[in-house]
């Protein structure tokens, strides 16, 4: 955490060492979180103010979460876990943050309560994107007609990653989805199971 002279305000700072980075061949990883986090624009992904570099670090100062992570406010509810209600006003703000990620052709691949912050308003946020895959440029999204009059058209983003498809293995091995264990190749259905885990966890 730090503060900004003039005005006092707070902001969270992400420190990554050089040297850490090029030994575990995480470089690309670093300036992929980089780019998710200059271009995004939507409340519930965190929001980077600024990015530098001094010879051995890379820095990044970000809105700074006051709750912390989800996972520790889940751990010391009640039976950890929250009520229906609860869990359905968070898993809407996730769906949401994921919606946008596909939109922008990204996939996140490391949705844990660990990469979920509580900001002071209440709402959520998503960090740490140094696992996330993007495409180049995203596919544009389909609209879905609905049968019914009285409900709007809805954007399927499935498009916007459809020629995204990678074959690492990455991700936190809880969350793991099957076909990223299996290494035959996976898409943004990977989110889609995490976010089907926390429900769970949060439930």
């Amino acid at each position: 955490m730090v503060k900004q002279k003039e005005t006092e305000k707070l902001y969270a700072m992400k420190v990554l060492s050089k040297r850490e980075m090029i030994k575990r061949n995480k470089i690309k990883r670093a300036l992929a979180e980089q780019e998710i986090l200059t271009t995004s624009n939507h409340p519930f992904i965190v929001t980077l103010y600024h990015s530098f570099q001094s010879q051995d670090y890379l820095y990044f100062v970000m809105e700074y979460c006051m709750g912390g992570e989800f996972f520790r406010a889940l751990q010391l509810r009640p039976g950890r876990c929250l009520s229906e209600e609860g869990a359905k006003f968070y898993a809407a703000e996730v769906t949401a943050a994921l919606e946008y990620l596909h939109l922008q052709g990204h996939i996140y691949r490391d949705l844990k309560p660990e990469n979920i912050l509580l900001h002071q308003s209440g709402h959520i946020m998503l960090t740490d994107f140094d696992l996330s895959k993007g495409s180049h440029p995203p596919g544009k999204p389909s609209i879905v007609k609905s049968n019914s009059p009285h409900t709007p058209p809805s954007i399927d983003t499935k498009s916007c990653v459809n020629n995204l498809r990678t074959n690492s293995f990455v991700g936190t091995e809880e969350y793991i989805a099957p076909e990223v264990i299996k290494g035959c190749g996976h898409t943004s259905a990977v989110d889609w199971w995490t976010l089907g885990i926390l429900i769970y966890e949060m439930l």
